[in-house]
């Protein structure tokens, strides 16, 4: 990730429920999200916009019914203009 450049217009979700792994992914995933940020996602893209979206859900599992809920505002994030 650190050689590649960071591209000009894209936009990066994660997604995580706590308790998917027993609750040994969300740290990994929060770390992750760091590490994008100070790689520059962090910086807005054109008018404002958020580059890198982490979104925990508390409730969440690794299974349909928790992705069903929470994949709606992962489309408006990735597909804003």
């Amino acid at each position: 990730m650190e050689a590649q450049p960071v591209p000009a217009r894209s936009r990066i979700y994660l997604d995580i429920g706590a308790r998917e792994g027993e609750g040994r992914m969300l740290p990994i995933v929060e770390r992750f999200a760091a590490r994008l940020r100070a790689r520059g996602w962090g910086e807005p893209a054109e008018r404002g916009a958020r580059r890198v979206m982490m979104r925990p859900d508390a409730r969440g599992r690794h299974d349909e019914r928790a992705w069903r809920r929470r994949f709606p505002k992962a489309l408006r994030f990735v597909l804003a203009t």
